[in-house]
């Protein structure tokens, strides 16, 4: 039987992808595994290209998702162009989209699943200071604006508009998340790389107060007191609200941090790069594959919600790293 070019079925496939996956109500890969008769695997072996698909399979798939070979042949002349004309979102456009879909998470009946190896970005936003932070550390590294790598942090800075703009943002995400339920893994170095940022910030004389390194690393203390006293409760709490979360140490290497919420209403995963950036997915089956490995994390971590000697011991560790960096 002869099959189709496998650049063309690859086209196929990520035409069919850029029609619907950022449709959450409708799940093609799930549809198209339905519709073909075929396994998990051997769907995402088509859809990858590693498996050609027959003439027949090739223009059942077009009829029944409606694409034409002119289709086609458009997408191939412009899907090249698309990356380069096409700019990326921003980082408040990232944030926007990740506080609507925590928004419309709280108002059903979901949880939310959160592995980290960073400080949990929903969390920083308790500190002002903190978040105005991050988000110059990520505008030093990332943003092209010019002169950004002479900018000094400090009250200028943050009264700017774009930071009380991503502020703002942060303070919707907080209490979104904080209406949701929870699962989180957190790492008992996760203040690390935000101290380590804190001391070269330092070292290269961009500080335009003296007193902000003591200051944010002050913060943090607080902030460790904070989470300690939410995993001693069990219980995230905002506007009246009293809402269940359950933390687990995280002694599993990962590079990036990632949430989830695999509802049905809401599915999606977002994955932190370098905190504030975010990228996202709501492909089902991508989101449902993530979310399986973090339920699946309970039974190899430590429960610091119920298990006492092991809450102490972690947040001892916590703090001891904070102290440390406050002595040099």
């Amino acid at each position: 039987m002869n099959s189709i070019s496998l650049p063309i079925q690859k086209q196929l496939f990520d035409l069919i992808h850029s029609k619907f996956s950022l449709n959450k109500k409708r799940n093609w890969v799930r549809q198209y595994i339905k519709e073909a008769h075929l396994s998990k695997s051997a769907a995402y072996n088509r859809i990858s290209a590693q498996k050609s698909i027959s003439f027949d399979e090739g223009i059942k798939l077009m009829q029944f998702y409606q694409i034409s070979p002119s289709d086609i042949a458009r997408w191939r002349q412009t899907s090249s162009a698309l990356e380069s004309q096409i700019p990326a979102q921003s980082l408040i456009e990232q944030l926007t989209a990740f506080s609507t879909d925590l928004e419309q998470l709280s108002a059903i009946d979901a949880d939310l699943w959160y592995f980290t190896h960073d400080i949990p970005f929903y969390l920083i936003m308790e500190s002002p200071l903190l978040a105005s932070f991050k988000f110059f550390n990520w505008q030093r590294n990332y943003s092209l604006k010019p002169g950004m790598d002479q900018q000094q942090f400090g009250r200028e800075w943050m009264e700017s508009p774009e930071v009380r703009q991503y502020l703002d943002l942060g303070k919707c995400i907080l209490d979104s998340n904080n209406r949701i339920p929870s699962v989180e893994f957190w790492d008992a170095n996760m203040f690390n790389r935000s101290m380590n940022q804190i001391l070269y910030i330092q070292e290269i004389d961009l500080f335009a107060q003296r007193d902000l390194r003591s200051k944010l690393i002050a913060e943090m203390m607080r902030l460790a007191e904070h989470l300690e006293q939410m995993v001693i409760s069990g219980f995230k709490q905002t506007a009246g609200r009293v809402v269940k979360v359950q933390v687990y140490e995280n002694r599993i290497f990962q590079s990036s941090s990632v949430v989830c919420s695999g509802s049905p209403d809401v599915s999606f995963a977002y994955y932190e790069h370098d905190a504030p950036e975010f990228s996202a997915t709501y492909i089902s089956d991508e989101v449902q594959f993530r979310l399986n490995r973090l339920k699946s994390m309970p039974l190899r971590s430590s429960p610091l919600t119920l298990n006492e000697k092991e809450r102490r011991q972690f947040f001892q560790r916590l703090k001891q790293n904070i102290r440390t960096y406050l002595m040099d």
